[in-house]
C-alpha cells in the first residue's frame, strides 16, 4: 500500500539520515516505519539537489549536497 508522506515528515526523515552517526539507512527507515527502498530513493533525490534551510530572520543558511 502506498502513502504519502507530507513535507515535514521527508524534511525530518532526511535529517535523520544526514545527522546519524553509526546508523545504517535500514535503522532510520524501521525507526521511522518505512520502507529501505523509498528511503533510499528519498536519500538519492535529495543528494542531485540543493537543500535550502530557511532559519529565523534575517538568516538563511544554504546547505548543498554534493555526491
Amino acid at each position: 500500500m502506498s502513502k504519502k508522506h507530507s513535507a515535514d515528515f521527508k524534511e525530518m526523515v532526511l535529517k535523520k539520515v544526514y545527522e546519524r552517526k553509526e546508523k545504517s539507512l535500514q535503522q532510520i527507515a524501521d525507526e521511522v516505519n518505512m520502507s529501505f527502498g523509498t528511503l533510499k530513493g528519498w536519500v538519492q533525490h535529495a543528494k542531485t539537489q540543493t537543500l535550502v534551510e530557511v532559519l529565523p530572520t534575517p538568516y538563511v543558511r544554504v546547505v548543498v549536497v554534493f555526491n
